[in-house]
């Protein structure tokens, strides 16, 4: 199975499922407790991403096995 990270259209390929889990957990703990967003750091294959996580900017995570993984926050 192949895991990705979907952010304003780009995709970005993680590395396995820790990964998937890691990058959801982050996202999800930038609204913990009523908060706005702040910037997730993401490895893909090639190169480190820094993004910019905002209720108006939806992320999508492919192929993670986590609950609804099709959107972490608000698409």
């Amino acid at each position: 199975m192949s895991y990705e990270a979907i952010y304003d259209g780009v995709r970005y390929p993680l590395a396995d499922a820790a990964a998937a889990h890691g990058l959801e957990y982050a996202i999800r703990g930038l609204f913990a407790d009523n908060g706005t967003g702040g910037f997730v750091g993401i490895v893909s294959q090639n190169s480190t991403v820094r993004l910019l996580i905002t209720p108006a900017t939806p992320v999508a995570i492919r192929g993670s096995d986590e609950p609804n993984p099709s959107v972490v926050y608000r698409w």
